[in-house]
């Protein structure tokens, strides 16, 4: 989790996800045999980057992942996904990243060599949601936020 907020610090934004609901998929995940945690770290043992694996046997998602800044060129990352992808062989028949609408987070995936997937969301809303959510880009730059 603190990996995930520095990343999200880093980028000038706040996780979106809330730490309890984090902590309560992480712990059901461990708990029912389904989850992994690994983590990247230097010589002195303190932690570099580090990802959640979520698994049953059809598929391993790279659920969560982070890293500290401090170390963003060390290549801890790239070593943390190829042993995800390799724990994900033993476990499983397929590897999801999960994707991403960030195009460097995308770029950074796309070095593993997997096949891109696209996903489409239909939703029913309000004329009043429509607008906010054509409006919401701008607003947030407006404000800073970066997207």
């Amino acid at each position: 989790l603190d990996m995930q907020n520095r990343t999200y610090a880093r980028q000038h934004r706040k996780n979106p996800i809330r730490e309890d609901i984090t902590r309560k998929v992480m712990e059901s995940a461990y708990r029912h045999g389904h989850g992994k945690l690994l983590i990247a770290r230097g010589e002195d043992g303190v932690p570099h980057s580090a990802g959640f694996f979520l698994f049953d046997e059809r598929t391993c998602y790279y659920l969560l992942g982070g890293f500290d800044p401090a170390f963003n060129s060390d290549g801890s990352q790239n070593l943390l996904l190829d042993a995800g992808i390799r724990f994900a062989q033993s476990v499983s028949a397929d590897f999801d990243f999960e994707g991403s609408m960030v195009e460097g987070i995308e770029n950074f995936y796309r070095q593993f060599g997997g096949s891109q997937v696209i996903n489409y969301q239909v939703s029913k809303q309000l004329f009043v949601y429509e607008m906010f959510e054509a409006l919401k880009p701008r607003i947030k730059k407006l404000i800073g936020y970066k997207i």
